[in-house]
């Protein structure tokens, strides 16, 4: 609709919109259907054949595609070509047997009046959905009851799964203290078990690190140094306010999704402050590895002097040590033992006043070297003041990390104190 209105268009290319949309849906809701049927069936059971075939599957898909983005790209004009080398898979868009070319073509054709010509996409979109569904009520009446046999027969037969990252986390042990690196790697198991979890860390990220490594394409590495050095701080701004998000998702409620066996903590080897460090570390050196690669990758693409550099990467290091202090210290204050739903967690008061603090810090510490590097580029500052006011940034940043850091997480552990009732001589032991 705003679409439309923008481009002064008729009202009724809302309603041509919706009207593709429908069997454009079923169409490719049927295709996944259709896959569904087909690999419950004759895909080989769990076994060293089906992974092999299913990477081997991956390589040549990947390979396929890679080489058909790989064509040259006719040479339009600037914008065209620069949209359609960022984003390669908009010439399949514009195939002519492709269903997403109907759609586009006939909603067009309609919204122009062109009734002949749209009422001949629309029916070839709505035929093939409708083809596809008499192929898949053929195929599923013929294959189901075998498929669903099967599948409850390899269930029946299933054997005991292998423990997740065995091999890989056994160098925990090895560096670290037993009580120490049994957290860890139950914390990680636990985060790659769930691909709901994982798969939205590495959406955000990953849509950062496409932007990122495309900035070049952008020309904004030939932007005046005002410009760029704006960029850089607005990226770390980007990544922060991803950072703050996903620690409030992932951080905040690991403790309480602990459950009622929390208390077997109090009888464990580790004690509270060990607990509370162990899944600190964690959560700095995932968020820092990956927040600080972003930030090196951005101002490597702008091509910025290193004065910025270090501050950017300096200030996302430290906005992502206080993100994971003020999550886990808070999460520890506001405890839920009975709740085992994540959402819920986060989104009690606890979880947004989690979200409130971080954001609130992650602009008290950004802007500062934002407006400061700014009006240096400008030529709005004097070069002789730069420097002390560098200085008082950087220290201003170091104050409020300390703060966010340490304090949430000292209230957290004395919180803990009083969720687990234990021995004078166990809370000595626990306070050492």
């Amino acid at each position: 609709g705003a679409y439309a209105w923008h481009q002064q268009l008729s009202p009724l290319f809302v309603f041509w919109t919706f009207l593709f949309s429908i069997p454009y849906l079923f169409l490719f809701a049927g295709i996944g259907t259709l896959i569904v049927l087909v690999s419950v069936r004759w895909m080989p059971r769990p076994s060293r054949l089906r992974n092999r075939l299913l990477l081997i599957a991956s390589l040549t898909l990947c390979a396929a595609v890679t080489a058909w983005l790989r064509k040259p790209i006719a040479e339009l004009s600037d914008t065209q070509f620069n949209i359609a080398s960022l984003i390669p898979g908009l010439r399949l868009a514009a195939y002519p047997l492709s269903p997403s070319f109907w759609i586009a073509e006939g909603i067009t054709a309609l919204t122009r009046s062109d009734f002949q010509r749209g009422g001949m996409f629309f029916t070839a979109l709505l035929s093939s959905a409708l083809c596809l569904g008499v192929v898949i009520e053929q195929l599923g009446s013929a294959t189901f009851y075998e498929a669903w046999q099967r599948a409850g027969a390899a269930a029946s037969r299933r054997q005991r799964r292998p423990i997740l990252l065995r091999a890989p986390l056994g160098w925990l042990r090895r560096l670290l203290p037993s009580d120490i690196a049994a957290i860890i790697a139950k914390d990680i198991r636990t985060f790659f078990r769930d691909p709901v979890q994982w798969s939205q860390a590495v959406v955000f990220f990953g849509l950062l690190g496409f932007y990122f490594f495309n900035l070049r394409r952008f020309n904004y590495n030939a932007l005046p140094d005002e410009w760029r050095s704006a960029i850089v701080f607005l990226n770390v701004f980007a990544v922060s306010a991803v950072l703050s998000s996903l620690g409030s998702r992932f951080v905040y409620p690991q403790l309480s999704l602990e459950g009622h066996s929390f208390w077997m903590l109090a009888l464990s080897p580790a004690t509270m402050p060990r607990i509370i460090a162990a899944k600190f570390v964690l959560a700095v050196c995932a968020t820092a590895t990956v927040s600080v690669s972003l930030i090196a990758i951005s101002v490597n693409m702008l091509g910025t002097g290193s004065a910025i550099n270090i501050a950017a990467i300096a200030v996302i290091a430290a906005v992502s040590l206080s993100v994971c202090g003020l999550s886990t210290g808070l999460g520890a204050v506001f405890l839920d033992l009975d709740q085992r739903d994540p959402a819920a967690i986060v989104s009690s008061f606890g979880g947004t006043l989690n979200i409130v603090l971080c954001l609130s810090y992650m602009l008290m510490v950004i802007m500062p070297f934002g407006v400061l590097f700014h009006l240096r580029e400008t030529s709005m500052l004097a070069p002789s003041v730069f420097p002390a006011l560098l200085a008082a940034a950087a220290g201003w940043m170091a104050l409020l990390t300390a703060m966010a850091t340490l304090l949430p997480l000292h209230l957290g552990l004395r919180a803990l104190y009083r969720h687990i009732p234990v021995e004078p001589s166990k809370k000595k032991r626990m306070n050492t």
